[in-house]
């Protein structure tokens, strides 16, 4: 599935990969915890309904459980799926509501985000 960037500029233009969902380009402060207690500070670069990349300023391990406290929404549950210069995928535990991903598309387009 492809969505013309013209149509909707904050959708990551490249939409067709083996992930198969589309990913909405933010630039969030957020924070990551751990099961251990610990709270790092990260930023949201994209989200998807079925995880998000991060940069984080202590990245944790591959395969860590983490909770990812998303600004204006709850946390979501899953784990580092990858890491790579000072990024790192998460997997989500379950996949966001579609109503949650239209919100975020509606407030990724005002400037108080």
């Amino acid at each position: 599935m492809r969505i013309d960037p013209q149509w909707h500029p904050h959708v990551a233009p490249i939409l067709c990969d083996e992930r198969r969902a589309i990913r909405i380009l933010v630039d969030w402060d957020a924070a990551v915890t751990l099961p251990t207690g610990g709270r790092n500070r990260c930023w949201v670069l994209d989200i998807s309904n079925r995880g998000c990349r991060i940069r984080a300023e202590t990245p944790s391990s591959v395969g860590t459980c983490v909770n990812v406290l998303l600004p204006r929404f709850d946390s979501v549950t899953g784990w580092v799926a990858w890491r790579a210069d000072g990024e790192a995928g998460i997997d989500f535990a379950h996949p966001l509501q579609p109503s949650v991903l239209e919100e975020i598309l509606r407030r990724n387009g005002r400037r108080d985000l």
